[in-house]
């Protein structure tokens, strides 16, 4: 009964999302990130609001967590993430909705918040750096296609924009960065 990997490349999750949930055979996975460190895939879905961690050594998945950002509300509805990004150490998950962007920390058997960047809205690709030092949120404001660089560590950032005029799709970013 529990979660299992069978064909990524579909696309799915399938298996039971959580005890208290029905048995749902397939959910779509929207994102998908690995960690560079260890053997360990991220997967978040916008059908059942779950971030899911997976060993690709063993096919099974290791931890997961129903995506929550309301805490005032009772119960906390779920949210839809909209991309995710694992951090190459595989101790940080980024992710980004329709609200906000998240950066949590995988401790032990549990994923929780480390931080949270309120203003970030419609979060469509974040990356970390190959070293992990920095991450990239992509999102559009105004029709202007953006990227924001923040130092993973202390979460200070510098602001990139795209050019409008440009047909540049936000698909993959990768950051480095180096002083001159």
């Amino acid at each position: 009964d529990d979660p299992k990997v069978y064909y990524i490349d579909e696309g799915y999750h399938v298996g039971r999302v959580a005890e208290e949930h029905e048995q749902r055979s397939h959910t779509l996975i929207m994102d998908m990130d690995i960690a560079v460190h260890r053997p360990l895939i991220a997967t978040c879905s916008k059908t059942d609001s779950t971030l899911r961690v997976w060993n690709y050594l063993t096919l099974q998945c290791e931890m997961w967590k129903c995506l929550t950002l309301s805490r005032e509300k009772q119960p906390p509805e779920p949210v839809k993430p909209l991309s995710i990004a694992f951090h190459p150490s595989g101790y940080l998950i980024a992710g980004g909705f329709d609200s906000q962007a998240v950066l949590w920390h995988l401790v032990f058997d549990d994923v929780r918040p480390y931080y949270i960047f309120p203003q970030y809205k419609r979060c469509t690709k974040l990356k970390f750096s190959h070293g992990g030092q920095y991450l990239a949120i992509g999102q559009m404001i105004q029709s202007q296609k953006c990227v924001f660089i923040h130092n993973t560590y202390s979460v200070s950032y510098t602001h990139l924009t795209l050019p409008t005029k440009a047909q540049v799709q936000i698909s993959v970013v990768a950051v480095s960065l180096k002083k001159k």
